[in-house]
């Protein structure tokens, strides 16, 4: 436990003991416990969390409180080593610190100095849960495409593929747990393809503590993993291994383990530091959790940004006896975060971070974006201030591009007009898909000053970028209503293309080419260009760039239509309505039957097709392409038969290597008289 980590406990502890005493549950004339199930080497962090509590409660209305620290020992040598020690002796003796016996295999007891008694608490228990539930599982479950698998945690450490499926194999909830089988289906039905660890025998003892605290219980955990939806989704399993290989901890699902506590009597809520892929849980439970609204009192101290101010602390710790060649970035955005985002440190480190982040050094783009706006909501923007530019800077590369352009404006109302801050707001509106708002930018820009290097380097990459465009297929297609542009992709979005298309499922469920460098990208969207009939667009969001993917591949009247949502944008509704911009423009081009495949375990996706008018097929490819079903969008009087035959057509025409019932066999090619001859 770092002592950061330990403040922040104490202040949610001591809120949730004002909140037990006003609703009348706290019996002062009794010790109130905390029992400590991580008490560290000789109890450091048993007192670590003293010093914390002891800090807290001076000056506090809990002045007469008195409680005890509880460390949980599984053996009497523990407690003859923390006897030797001069601290834990006085503790003893003044009675704050009492040693819980426990293995888990019999009632836990005192360890008093005049003997051994059975522990039962008057008083709602806290419980120090830590990074116990991060122990090495014997068992890990997988939510896989619609299936509930389980494989030997141990078989995975040591990379044992087998025969078959390797180590995983299916798992029947009827011999499950009925907590764990509901908690595991819940996370089933959410995700396509995610790693669920499940330590058994910590769970079982926390459990059983829950059921021996009978006046309620606050628990408190903190360990690797993960809570929001799209960390569950890029979390891997090949991470999850080579997680617990480098720390000896393996990543916790706390969505699995607030489900997983909610059904035993549980109230859960979680913090979750992105930087550091660590989450922090309280689970209060008992009469505390029945007591009106108390939990949400509680969590309201726990729901503050305390403990996610702490985390890049504990970052830069490790960076700068690691990563000492990358320093430069941590360091900045450590700074600034300790500082309360003060614009002047900004300034003094703008120039080195710009450097950084040019240079592709790894960094947060969720803390740095955060950091941007936090800096700015100190400033106020003045005549020959140039922080509006700075903050500028940093958000667009950050993709925040709404904000930049908020600020770039702020900053043009409060200075006199200058040629780069018309270049950098020109590129937001290019780099967001409004290319002829650019350009009048871009005309007062250079009206201004013709030599600008930053109107003068947009003002090429907007003529690059219009020399593809002509006035069919490749033109931006605008929606009528809603802040969102088709915009033919070209290599100038590949880098935004890949940070979208970061999350490996993406790739798996629509088939196509892994991507991994902006290289890669650049090259991947050079190929399709290239394809006649092929037409890609990049789904252009006037605040946040590209969103998305889709695209038409043409072949006579019909089209196959390929559409995937970025990582940072799923289930915003944006599917829905890129579709059908593509698709009633693609009717203007004469395109009348539109078809998909899709995977049978994609609901997602499926319901975003339905939702603009594409309609299930009973046809199935065969094997082994027979685990997609198809989809079509014709017009009205258009039969799902003749719809059928339009699909197959389609696929001889385009020579593609799906096959269908009732369709010829592809003929061998003619064998070569003199090559056989020579054979």
């Amino acid at each position: 436990m770092h002592a950061l980590v330990a403040r922040h406990w104490a202040a949610v502890i001591v809120n949730y003991w004002e909140n037990c005493l006003h609703e009348g549950l706290l019996d002062l004339s009794q010790p109130i416990d905390l029992v400590d199930l991580m008490p560290g080497a000789s109890g450091v962090n048993t007192w670590m969390m003293h010093q914390a509590l002891s800090q807290r409660l001076s000056g506090s209305a809990l002045g007469r409180l008195r409680y005890r620290l509880l460390p949980v020992v599984t053996d009497r040598m523990h407690v003859r080593e923390w006897r030797d020690v001069a601290e834990w002796q006085q503790a003893e003796s003044d009675g704050w610190m009492v040693p819980l016996l426990w293995n888990r295999q019999a009632l836990p007891c005192l360890l008093h100095q005049s003997g051994r008694r059975e522990w039962r608490s008057q008083n709602p228990v806290t419980i120090l849960v830590q990074q116990m539930l991060a122990a090495r599982p014997k068992q890990v479950y997988a939510a896989h495409y619609g299936k509930l698998l389980q494989a030997p945690f141990e078989r995975l450490l040591q990379g044992d593929e087998g025969e078959d499926n390797g180590p995983w194999k299916p798992a029947d909830p009827a011999c499950l747990p009925d907590r764990l089988a509901a908690s595991l289906q819940a996370i089933l039905s959410r995700f396509n393809s995610v790693p669920l660890a499940w330590p058994t025998e910590e769970v079982g003892a926390l459990e059983n503590l829950f059921s021996m605290a009978t006046n309620g219980y606050l628990a408190l955990i903190e360990a690797p993993g993960e809570e929001s939806d799209r960390s569950i989704r890029l979390r891997t399993f090949p991470e999850l291994v080579q997680s617990y290989r480098d720390t000896g901890m393996v990543p916790l699902n706390f969505r699995l383990l607030a489900e997983y506590f909610s059904r035993c009597g549980g109230i859960c809520t979680e913090v979750e530091s992105r930087s550091q892929r660590r989450c922090m849980q309280a689970v209060i439970g008992g009469p505390p959790g029945q007591a009106g609204d108390l939990p949400k009192r509680v969590f309201s101290i726990f729901d503050k940004d305390e403990w996610a101010r702490h985390a890049p602390l504990l970052t830069a710790m490790k960076a700068l006896a690691a990563h000492r060649d990358r320093m430069a970035l941590d360091s900045a955005l450590i700074n600034l975060q300790c500082a309360a985002s003060d614009p002047e440190l900004f300034s003094t480190a703008f120039q080195s971070v710009l450097a950084s982040i040019k240079n592709n050094q790894p960094l947060d783009r969720d803390d740095w974006t955060e950091a941007a706006r936090a800096v700015w909501g100190w400033h106020l923007p003045v005549d020959g201030s140039l922080l509006h530019r700075e903050i500028a800077a940093v958000s667009m590369r950050m993709g925040d591009w709404g904000f930049a352009r908020q600020v770039l404006q702020r900053g043009l109302q409060s200075n006199p007009r200058q040629a780069s801050d018309l270049g950098y707001l020109a590129w937001c509106e290019l780099r967001t898909g409004r290319s002829d708002l650019a350009s009048s930018l871009l005309e007062e820009a250079l009206s201004i000053d013709r030599q600008d290097p930053i109107a003068c380097e947009v003002k090429a990459r907007l003529l690059e970028r219009r020399a593809l465009f002509d006035n069919a297929w490749r033109k931006p297609i605008a929606h009528p209503t809603l802040p969102l542009v088709l915009e033919p992709l070209d290599c100038m979005h590949a880098e935004a293309l890949l940070v979208q298309y970061r999350d490996p499922q993406i790739a798996i469920m629509t088939g196509l080419q892994a991507l991994s460098t902006v290289e890669q990208a650049r090259k991947w969207i050079v190929e399709h260009d290239d394809e006649v009939g092929r037409h890609a667009y990049a789904v252009m969001h006037r605040d946040h760039g590209l969103v998305a993917y889709v695209c038409l591949s043409n072949s006579a009247h019909a089209s196959y239509f390929c559409f995937w949502v970025g990582v940072d944008y799923q289930g915003q509704g944006l599917s829905g309505p890129a579709a059908s911009l593509l698709c009633d423009y693609a009717r203007q081009m004469g395109i009348t039957q539109f078809y998909t495949s899709i995977y049978d375990d994609n609901v997602r996706s499926v319901r975003s097709l339905v939702r603009v008018g594409f309609k299930p097929m009973r046809i199935r490819a065969l094997n082994p392409d027979q685990d997609r079903c198809f989809y079509y969008s014709c017009d009205p009087d258009v039969t799902e038969e003749q719809a059928t035959r339009e699909l197959i057509d389609y696929h001889v025409r385009e020579k593609l290597p799906l096959r269908f019932p009732g369709m010829e066999p592809e003929k061998p090619p003619l064998a070569d008289a003199s090559s056989a001859l020579v054979e």
